[in-house]
């Protein structure tokens, strides 16, 4: 990066979006500014799911509060995303907007079996 003080936002607050923040947190350090954006609070790691339907975890076992990304150089904003202005760098949040430099989009997924042909009659999800 360039010498000026960067913004970089990171859409999402699940494992892939706390993870790119976390490291350019810590590499980045106070030179930069790091912001994560999600509508949680809280970052649950899904992968352990299978571990908490077999009582091996417990809920709070399997979730952190977003907020301690604070202690990696990391601010994190708990808003509505609304939208991205391009032209203009800016995440557009249900209470304002979020300058940016720098953009990682990691907002996760969501299954749509029904647009799979054949899916609703022969596959289970």
């Amino acid at each position: 990066m360039n010498g000026a003080r960067q913004r970089i936002v990171v859409l999402g607050g699940g494992s892939g979006g706390v993870v790119a923040a976390t490291r350019l947190g810590r590499a980045l350090g106070a030179e930069h500014e790091v912001t994560l954006v999600d509508r949680r609070s809280e970052h649950v790691y899904m992968p352990a799911f299978m571990f908490l339907m077999v009582g091996q975890r417990r809920p709070s076992d399997i979730q952190r509060k977003l907020k301690r990304l604070e202690r990696r150089n990391v601010s994190v904003v708990q808003a509505e995303i609304t939208g991205i202005d391009v032209k203009a760098q800016q995440v557009v949040l249900d209470d304002g907007t979020l300058p940016y430099d720098h953009l990682i989009i990691s907002l996760g997924l969501r299954t749509a079996p029904e647009l799979v042909p054949g899916s609703a009659e022969g596959a289970y999800h």
